[in-house]
């Protein structure tokens, strides 16, 4: 059994896929497995994956069904101890999965690191930090890449959330982080970033307004209590819901969250976004309405 299974999950980016599957399979440890999953590409990924003769690399094909159910084809098939995922445009560095595994412990269920976002014009690194209560005061980064999980967690918690359309780390993590804390494992983490992540002019993962209302009032609805351990970020989901409801036309909606957000954290920010969601002409100007978010 490796110790770890790298997922990549990709639908039509062969381009962008050759480049990932070279940073990884270039580690300076050979105690992985490279799993590639294809959502039902129609273009010449098969091919892409083919070209590499590894015994590193298992290729699944699977009837597109989206990015989430895709990853959960991906635990399924894992054979690892932990099982990481990356994005099929994103690169690694060669030291990525030795480092991971020179933290794991007997007891680790978590292990993550940076990463480093750069565009033509800068760079800015996401480092692992201590996050709030509402995410059980652990250290660690939960992007794409960045985090490591026992596969024994993922298949207790249930995987990936299919139905919802976008926070997919997020989510995960407000069910991982319980369920660590009650198995006795812990959460470590390396202060580098190994991961690079390229932010273009023009970025294909596009998220709506109305999915970005539906994701935040799943977890509210899911994780609410568990957010209140953290008030402020609580307020900050209740703001996200008002936010992206108002940019769908339902004002009553956004201002039921905005009173909320407020209520779970009366700061100067949220009483003046409910103040402004009373201003429809100015509130359009500075959120707009169906307006797409680049995550």
């Amino acid at each position: 059994m490796p110790l770890f299974s790298v997922v990549i999950c990709t639908y039509n980016r062969s381009a962008q896929l050759d480049g990932a599957l070279r940073s990884v399979l270039a580690q300076d440890t050979c105690d992985y497995e490279l799993l590639v999953v294809d959502d039902g590409s129609s273009d010449d990924t098969a091919d892409v994956v083919a070209a590499f003769d590894s015994p590193h690399v298992r290729y699944v094909r699977r009837p597109n069904g989206g990015l989430s159910a895709a990853r959960n084809t991906g635990i399924a098939e894992a054979r690892g101890e932990f099982v990481i995922f990356l994005d099929d445009d994103d690169r690694v560095d060669r030291s990525w999965l030795s480092t991971l595994a020179s933290k794991v412990g007997p007891r680790t269920g978590i292990v993550s690191c940076g990463c480093r976002f750069f565009s033509p014009d800068t760079e800015w690194y996401v480092m692992p930090r201590v996050h709030p209560d509402a995410f059980g005061g652990v250290t660690a980064v939960f992007l794409a890449g960045t985090f490591a999980v026992r596969r024994e967690l993922y298949d207790r918690v249930g995987g990936y959330a299919e139905e919802l359309p976008v926070s997919h780390q997020t989510e995960l993590a407000l069910r991982l982080i319980p369920e660590v804390e009650r198995q006795g494992m812990t959460a470590a983490s390396a202060d580098v970033a190994l991961v690079h992540i390229e932010r273009r002019v023009v970025n294909e993962r596009i998220w709506s307004s109305t999915d970005m209302f539906d994701g935040a009032r799943y977890i509210l609805d899911r994780h609410h209590r568990q957010l209140a351990r953290s008030p402020h970020v609580l307020a900050d989901y209740h703001a996200v819901a008002a936010v992206s409801a108002f940019q769908v036309g339902d004002r009553s909606t956004s201002r039921r969250h905005f009173r909320r957000a407020v209520r779970a954290r009366p700061s100067v920010r949220h009483v003046a976004r409910y103040a402004l969601s009373h201003v429809p002409p100015l509130a359009i100007r500075v959120w707009g309405r169906h307006r797409a978010v680049v995550p």
